[in-house]
């Protein structure tokens, strides 16, 4: 199985843009997808570290938190986060319970995507 550094999922286009432009000036190997039927497919074949993974995605039939809840069945050392426009999402519902290490409300600074990665990601296989 090969293995890739950080998985994003996001619906948005445009931030998935925004993310592949972080993303290049990085050493992190990296696959970006807009749904979490796309976010399946590619984790039968690809294991990641680090999944970044927006809680609303849209039409799909999977929502962050489903994906979070599946991949954490998959790979329990995984690190998850996740990302979110709706500051009261998890008003009602811990973020841990889906697996999730941290929880990024948009907007965030670019800063708090690489530290976390650089951390999370400092003592790779």
């Amino acid at each position: 199985m090969e293995i890739c550094d950080v998985l994003v999922v996001d619906d948005s286009k445009e931030i998935t843009k925004l993310y592949e432009e972080l993303l290049r000036r990085t050493p992190f190997s990296f696959e970006i997808v807009n749904s979490g039927e796309d976010a399946i497919e590619i984790i039968k074949r690809v294991k990641f570290l680090v999944y970044i993974l927006d809680i609303n995605l849209g039409n799909s039939e999977f929502t962050g938190v489903d994906l979070a809840i599946k991949i954490r069945k998959i790979d329990k050392k995984a690190k998850l986060f996740a990302v979110t426009g709706n500051a009261f999402v998890f008003d009602k519902f811990d973020p841990k319970i889906a697996g999730f290490n941290k929880v990024f409300k948009k907007p965030f600074w670019y800063n708090d995507i690489m530290n976390v990665l650089t951390k999370a990601l400092e003592n790779k296989p």
